[in-house]
């Protein structure tokens, strides 16, 4: 119960009430029973009828009376229901209007809305006096709200909010789709459309005509408001988690800006005491006070929330001046730190993989498949198996027009493999091997003697190609002759082999048809002949040797590029919004201008400036973009080039560039990719070794920049 004093007790599943010295003041007669209503009258039910007693315990409304339904007194009437029909009653429960409608709204703040039985709408006061709408160019009402000098809120059934005076008659044009219930300080929160926010006056009369993405909470006439940042092109910007990006701004409850919507984020500083705002720009950070002046605070390095800055700290700021050089500053919004790569590390760690340090061991496959053999197994070339390969570790002569020989020290013993349950084969016992699926290779020899030819292969690991790949490291036989193969003949090692065996008798085991049958498939190719991609499968076996794992799913022992790159030092390559004019850093590189002194195509040109942000300038020189035309690219991308030379060689620690190519016509994508591959190309492979600033001109452009960056880290 909500009265003080009084609670309801039950007892043998009925209910009554008691006072608070635990006197029975309603006996427990009851199914159940009420709040009260404002007329100190309690309802209570007795099956499905109801009645009213009062705080004594005296019946006032009987259930003999039959009400099957009663509402909440006020001003001493109640809508009740009997036989199906509605009317007002009184808290004697007689009935001031009969038993003759088919429904009753309650609006306390203007009488009973009521349907007749034949569907036609009305009011009647709370004397039961009916009285219709006069205004029958607008539909009937679900909702009336509080009056307020003589207005309300109505809502109709065409789910719209209009208002209307005390004769329920229309006072203006204005509609909205939502409405706040509340009425604060002569304000409600209205909406157009979801997501469509503005605020109205009492009368309906919109304060503004913007519009806002959240609802208008006003506090001692102000409410933060916002909307979607959206670019030049009318699309919506992110941030980097994909969430999207809001300008906020303060309005008044007159419809007056006290500061416009131009900060990403505003907020309290001091949740609790609500005396100022934190916000923040593309530039800076604010202190805003509600008599509408700010405090320049500090230049903000993001978008995140900064907690509540102590008043004894206001008076740390910036300047106005400083405030307009740091508006000029190009906007930094991606910073990414790029780890060079270590040739030697990476070599290093090659020639500890293939165990430069001690002997071979061979591996052999013989193959009379029709294949060409001079095209598919040049030297250089990368192959992969395309399936588990059989090999044997004996040399016989061969009896195949093909002979693979595999130098290797991580090729897994059938032997080992038949113990697990999960190899799903048996194996000849013949000193065999297997070379598992995605197991790579490097042809180091094609040699020819007799009527076999023999392929010298090198087995390598899928990391290590992944890395040399990416970083622009070409693995060819006579780089890792070079770098890991130093001091081993295994060309000419293979190539005897083969000539002492040729000299020797036919061994029977070799002319074995199911070994002959193990040996018909060549390597790199699959099971119906086809060539098998360099583009590793997905294995899932399960192999309880961890010896031979490499060998089933896609790991190969090779230390991860993580690995290579952790302890090297880092640079940045970042992106910003601005004029590259502005920016701060030792040299930047333009477009060459057609008053500048010619330059070669394909150069950069160092130009001392003094008094800039910047201390160089590079003007570049290349053709204007003329379609199908390959030398372009060529020009462009050496403009790159000789920038970073020139950086590199005058040690500067950084550069910024302009996105180069656009003024002159060359297609975006052509223009980001050149700019970006080649970046990267110089700041991964150590060729530059200081920080890298692309300047672009709006969010669309350093959208695709970083696009293009990931592609590549």
């Amino acid at each position: 119960m909500n009265k003080s004093g009084f609670e309801i007790v039950c007892q043998d599943g009925k209910y009554g009430l008691q006072d608070d010295k635990g006197n029975l003041v309603v006996p427990c007669i009851y199914d159940k029973i009420l709040d009260y209503d404002d007329d100190d009258y309690i309802r209570v039910l007795k099956g499905k009828v109801y009645g009213t007693v009062d705080l004594s315990g005296t019946v006032v409304i009987p259930h003999s009376l039959g009400i099957t339904h009663l509402g909440v007194f006020h001003k001493g009437t109640a809508r009740a229901r009997k036989d199906g029909l509605w009317g007002l009653v009184d808290v004697h429960g007689n009935c001031l209007t009969g038993f003759a409608y088919k429904d009753i709204d309650a609006h306390r703040s203007y009488g009973y809305r009521v349907i007749t039985q034949d569907n036609k709408y009305g009011i009647i006061d709370e004397q039961g006096n009916f009285k219709k709408a006069t205004d029958t160019k607008h539909s009937p009402f679900q909702s009336i709200r509080v009056f307020h000098n003589g207005v309300a809120p109505a809502y109709t059934y065409q789910m719209k909010w209009i208002f209307i005076d005390k004769d329920h008659k229309r006072v203006n044009d204005y509609e909205y789709w939502s409405m706040d219930s509340v009425l604060r300080n002569g304000i409600y929160t209205v909406a157009y459309a979801p997501n469509q926010y503005s605020a109205a006056k009492y009368d309906g009369t919109p304060i503004t005509t913007d519009t806002f993405d959240y609802p208008l909470h006003f506090e001692n006439g102000l409410s933060r408001c916002c909307k979607k940042h959206l670019d030049s092109e009318g699309k919506e910007i992110t941030l980097e988690d994909g969430q999207p990006m809001y300008d906020y701004g303060i309005i008044k409850d007159s419809g007056e800006y006290l500061f416009p919507m131009e900060y990403h984020f505003l907020d309290w500083n001091n949740p609790k005491a609500k005396d100022c705002w934190y916000a923040e720009d593309d530039y800076a950070s604010y202190i805003l006070f509600p008599n509408g002046e700010k405090l320049i605070f500090y230049k903000c390095p993001s978008h995140k929330y900064q907690p509540y800055i102590p008043k004894e700290l206001f008076n740390h700021h910036i300047t106005q001046e400083q405030f307009e050089a740091i508006k000029n500053t190009p906007k930094v919004i991606y910073d990414q730190p790029i780890k060079q790569f270590n040739r030697g590390l990476f070599f290093s760690e090659l020639r500890n993989w293939i165990d430069a340090w001690h002997d071979f061991d061979f591996y052999y496959r013989d193959t009379d498949a029709p294949v060409d053999v001079e095209k598919t197994y040049r030297v250089g070339k990368i192959i992969r198996c395309g399936s588990d390969m059989e090999l044997t570790r004996k040399l016989l002569r061969p009896v195949h027009k093909i002979r693979f020989i595999i130098a290797s020290h991580h090729i897994a013993s059938a032997e080992d493999l038949k113990k697990d349950e999960d190899a799903g084969e048996e194996y000849v016992s013949f000193e065999e091997y297997v070379a598992g699926r995605n197991t790579y290779f490097m042809v180091l020899d094609n040699y020819h003697y007799g009527s076999t030819t023999q392929i010298l292969l090198l087995q390598l690991p899928y990391t290590a190609l992944q890395i040399a790949k990416v970083f622009g490291v070409r693995l060819t036989p006579s780089v890792l002759k070079k770098e890991s193969l130093a001091g081993m003949d295994v060309i000419g090692t293979s190539r005897t082999d083969l000539q002492i065996k040729m000299s020797e008798p036919v061994h029977g085991h070799s002319l074995s048809t199911v070994w002959t049958a193990k040996m018909h498939q060549p390597i790199g190719f699959d099971q119906d002949a086809r060539k098998v991609s360099l583009r590793p499968e997905h294995i899932v076996t399960k192999v309880r040797n961890e010896e031979y794992v490499n060998f089933f799913i896609n790991y190969d022992g090779f230390p991860k590029r993580e690995e290579f790159l952790k302890n090297n030092q880092n640079h940045k390559i970042q992106i910003a919004i601005g004029k590259v004019k502005y920016l701060d850093s030792n040299v930047i590189v333009t477009d060459n201008n057609v008053s500048e002194a010619p330059i070669k195509p394909g150069t950069c040109k160092l130009v001392s400036e003094i008094g800039k942000p910047y201390d160089y300038r590079l003007p570049a020189s290349y053709p204007a973009w003329q379609e199908r035309e390959a030398n372009e690219k060529k020009f462009l991308q050496s403009c790159y080039r000789s920038a970073f030379k020139i950086a590199q060689t005058n040690k500067f620690d950084s550069i910024g560039f302009t996105c180069l190519g656009l003024d002159k016509g060359y297609p975006f994508d052509i223009a980001i990719s050149i700019a970006v591959q080649t970046t990267m190309e110089y700041m991964t492979t150590g060729k530059y070794d200081g920080n890298v600033v692309f300047c672009a001109e709006s969010e669309a452009e350093a959208a695709r920049f970083i696009k293009e960056i990931k592609k590549l880290i």
